[in-house]
């Protein structure tokens, strides 16, 4: 948001002397855009990464390991 949406605010209300409404209007079409990229990114599981290794420990020494 603080690279596009405050700039944009800026821009619409003090450059161009857009009304309150617009301005928001603007601000919350960035928001949307946003959200519209991260649905893309969420479906395309390029955020998931595997944190837990595979144990090594086999079936005799989990028992052994888990007394």
């Amino acid at each position: 948001m603080w690279f596009i949406g405050v700039p944009m605010a800026f821009i619409g209300a003090v450059l161009l002397g857009f009304p309150i409404y617009l301005v928001i209007l603007m601000v919350t079409a960035e928001e949307i855009a946003k959200f519209i990229v991260s649905i893309f990114r969420f479906k395309s599981y390029k955020w998931v990464h595997n944190v837990i290794e595979k144990s090594s420990v086999n079936k005799k020494n989990k028992e052994d390991y888990l007394k």
